[in-house]
C-alpha cells in the first residue's frame, strides 16, 4: 500500500477484495475517502505506481496496469477527475505520429526536487524497451527524450541547462534551449569509467561535479563544470515571461489563476532565484472545481 500526505489531502493506493488496485483520496484530510481510480491491475504493485506533483496541486501521475505486466503512465490535472495518457516525442521508434506511450519509473526518486526542478519541469526515467530519460518543460503537455543520456540527467540554472553524460564515449551532453539543440564535450578518456555526478551550490554558485576513475581503478578523477562562466550577467526582469499551467478549463482552477515567471529560453543569463516567482488572482469557479 502507498500512502501520500500532500497539498492538504491524503492519497492511498491499495488492493480491493478482488485484488485490483485502487486509488483513494481524502479531501482536506477528512476521515471520508473517495475512489479516484479503480479496477486497474495489481501486477507489480510493489513498484511505486503514483507520484503527486509537489508544487502544482492536484497534478497526479499514475501507472495503470491494464493487461498483466503491461502498463502506461497517465497524468491528471484535476485531482483524478480525468486522466490522459502521457506520450513522448520519439520519431525513431515508429510510434503513431512520432508519439510513444510512456512507461515511467517512480522508483528511486530520493529527492523530489530533483525530479520536479521547477513547476513546469518534470524529469523521470522510462522503463519500456530501453532505459532513457523523459523530460517536460511545460508540466506535462509535451515530453521529450534526452538523447544520448545513459546516465543521470541534471537540470541546472533553474531549468536553463539540461545536462547528461553519454558513458559510451565519456562525453558531456548539454542543452541551453530545453532540448532543442544538444552540444557534446569530452570530459574523460574513452576507457575511463564515470560513476557519479552531483550538483553543488545554488543560484549563481551552482556547479556540477563529475566523478570517475581510470580503467584499472588506481586513479580517482574529478571534473568541475562551471556553466556560469558562459553567462555575462544575472537574469533581469525582461529575461522572464509569464507562464500558466493549463488545465481542463484553461488557466483558472479552483477560483485562482496563478502565473509563474519562467526564464526565457533564449535568455543566456544566470537564474539566481531560489524559488519561483508567481502571482495569483481570483477567477470564477466552475462546477468541475468542486469535489465529488
Amino acid at each position: 500500500m502507498d500512502y501520500i500526505d500532500i497539498h492538504g489531502n491524503y492519497y492511498i493506493v491499495a488492493e480491493d477484495v478482488y485484488q485490483q488496485a485502487c486509488l483513494f483520496m481524502s479531501y482536506n484530510k477528512t476521515p471520508y475517502f473517495v475512489t479516484v481510480m479503480s479496477g486497474f491491475s495489481h501486477e507489480n504493485l510493489d513498484r511505486t505506481p503514483i507520484i503527486i506533483h509537489p508544487t502544482l496541486p492536484d497534478v497526479i501521475l499514475l501507472n495503470i496496469h491494464e493487461f498483466g505486466d503491461d502498463f502506461n503512465t497517465y497524468i491528471s490535472k484535476n485531482n483524478g477527475k480525468t486522466f490522459d495518457m502521457i506520450k513522448y516525442e520519439d520519431k525513431s521508434k515508429g510510434c503513431n505520429k512520432g508519439l510513444c506511450s510512456a512507461k515511467l519509473n517512480f522508483e528511486g526518486i530520493h529527492l523530489v526536487h530533483d525530479a520536479f526542478t521547477r513547476e513546469w519541469i518534470i524529469k523521470l526515467t522510462s522503463i519500456d524497451d530501453r532505459f532513457q530519460y523523459i523530460v517536460t518543460f511545460d508540466a506535462g503537455e509535451t515530453w521529450r527524450v534526452v538523447p544520448f543520456a545513459n546516465y543521470h540527467v541534471n537540470i541546472l540554472n533553474g531549468g536553463g541547462i539540461i545536462m547528461s553524460i553519454d558513458r559510451t564515449n565519456n562525453k558531456m551532453v548539454y542543452s541551453f534551449d530545453e532540448g532543442k539543440i544538444y552540444y557534446h564535450m569530452p570530459i574523460f578518456q574513452k576507457d575511463d569509467i564515470i560513476f557519479s555526478s552531483m550538483i553543488i551550490g545554488t543560484a549563481d554558485n551552482e556547479r556540477l561535479i563529475i566523478y570517475g576513475r581510470n580503467s584499472n581503478n588506481t586513479v580517482l578523477k574529478i571534473t568541475y563544470v562551471d556553466f556560469t562562466t558562459l553567462f555575462k550577467k544575472p537574469c533581469q526582469h525582461d529575461d522572464y515571461s509569464p507562464w500558466s499551467f493549463s488545465r481542463s478549463r484553461g488557466n483558472c482552477y479552483n477560483g485562482q489563476e496563478v502565473v509563474y515567471w519562467k526564464k526565457n529560453v533564449n535568455a543566456m543569463c544566470i537564474d539566481n532565484r531560489t524559488a519561483t516567482m508567481k502571482n495569483s488572482k481570483t477567477c470564477p469557479c466552475y462546477l468541475q472545481d468542486f469535489q465529488w
